[in-house]
């Protein structure tokens, strides 16, 4: 599957699993929306609209930057493993999503650089 059509008449949705296909950019706008695994497309560029997501997986992508994250408030699990993320700047916004309880950031370019840890943690 390389697209998704259909998708924002399902107004009660609160569970997505969408891992293992073609998809190579996605808007998600549910308002309820609180589970969703995206693991194992081609993603590189992602906008979500989903006050409520609460876990995120998203690892096996080609994702560049965690840009996608502002806004989501109740982010509590996100696993951007195995992506293309290599510029310190997605440490601030990891940062500010404060909600975040669990990551999954390793096999990106950034883990490989210098002091990644600690920049991770200050």
């Amino acid at each position: 599957m390389k697209s998704i059509k259909g998708l924002e008449d399902l107004i009660n949705l609160k569970s997505l699993n969408l891992s293992s296909n073609h998809l190579d950019s996605l808007t998600l706008k549910h308002s309820l929306l609180e589970h969703v695994n995206l693991s194992f497309n081609q993603i590189s560029t992602l906008t979500l609209l989903t006050p409520l997501l609460r876990e995120l997986n998203l690892s096996n992508n080609r994702l560049v930057n965690l840009d996608f994250l502002r806004g989501c408030e109740s982010l509590y699990e996100l696993d951007v493993s195995d992506n293309l993320i290599r510029d310190d700047a997605n440490l601030v916004t990891l940062a500010q999503t404060r909600t975040l309880s669990k990551l999954c950031i390793l096999g990106n370019p950034l883990c490989k650089t210098h002091n990644f840890v600690n920049k991770l943690f200050n």
